[in-house]
């Protein structure tokens, strides 16, 4: 069984309580949550939990504990060129009481070696709180490769860094499920899970198709029955599909429920192909 968990992205548009709300009417386990509001990211929704004495941050609690549905991780630390990881310390401590497992982070900072310092301080910060640093890569960010954030979190060190696997960004990087099979220990406590065409956009595309017009799992042609054979058995699944048009038509309690659908289908559909018997012809290629 996976935990399926709805990341706040594919529902920006609700405030960190509503997320809570929703996803447990759509029948999902738990939720990923952007909780702190970032100075360097104004354009952003404006975040009413900005610490544990904040109303907003009571509601949240109040209907994580009416709903039992679990807190998977909290986001974004931005790794930029003057980033001080002490900045965020707020947010380790939100989410650690709210009972999150991990905390996303990403590198925005060209310079590797500082990314991998500071990377290392959040990942010492976020230790005390219970904390698993997850260092996402994305194609058109600076820490671009699966490579390159293994690469750091080997060099950082922490034994609380990990990497978190977005679907899309992951083919988009041109990676492979035998780079997964090729990490040991399997650095992926979870992933991030959405569909779109195999073809990727060009230039500029990319970067517009990740933040604006993703596809529900199971509904593009990703391979993504091909990424889920090379991850742990039963690894948690957290739906990150943001869309426009989508959002421009259905609410966000709608769009919860068509995530939730739409993982469900793709995963019976993955279950009920792994039971397939083999044929004659499928022995005879292993």
């Amino acid at each position: 069984m996976h935990l399926r968990s709805l990341a706040h992205l594919t529902v920006l548009d609700a405030s960190p309580a509503e997320v809570v709300s929703i996803a447990a009417d759509a029948m999902l386990d738990a939720v990923g949550l952007r909780l702190h509001p970032d100075p360097n990211f104004p354009d952003e929704p404006a975040y009413d939990t900005p610490s544990v004495s904040s109303a907003g941050f009571k509601d949240v609690r109040r209907r994580l504990d009416d709903t039992g549905l679990a807190l998977l991780d909290v986001e974004v630390e931005r790794l930029l060129p003057d980033t001080d990881p002490e900045h965020y310390l707020p947010l380790m401590e939100i989410g650690a009481a709210l009972g999150a497992g991990y905390i996303v982070a990403l590198g925005s900072d060209p310079d590797e070696g500082r990314t991998t310092d500071n990377f290392n301080r959040l990942c010492a910060l976020a230790e005390p709180f219970g904390l698993t640093m997850m260092l996402e890569f994305v194609r058109y960010s600076e820490v671009r490769s699966m490579a390159q954030a293994h690469r750091i979190i080997a060099a950082a060190g922490a034994s609380n860094a990990k990497i978190l696997i977005d679907a899309l960004h992951f083919y988009r990087a041109d990676e492979t499920p035998n780079g997964i099979r090729a990490l040991d220990p399997n650095p992926f406590p979870y992933i991030q899970i959405c569909d779109g065409p195999r073809e990727a956009p060009t230039g500029d595309g990319v970067r517009i198709e990740g933040r604006t017009n993703r596809m529900y799992p199971g509904e593009g042609t990703l391979p993504l029955a091909d990424l889920m054979a090379a991850l742990p058995d039963g690894v948690p699944l957290s739906v990150e599909s943001p869309n426009d048009g989508i959002a421009q038509a259905l609410s966000p309690a709608e769009r919860a429920h068509k995530a939730a659908d739409s993982l469900n289908q793709f995963l019976a559909t993955l279950s009920t192909n792994e039971r397939q018997p083999q044929t004659k012809q499928d022995r005879s290629d292993e």
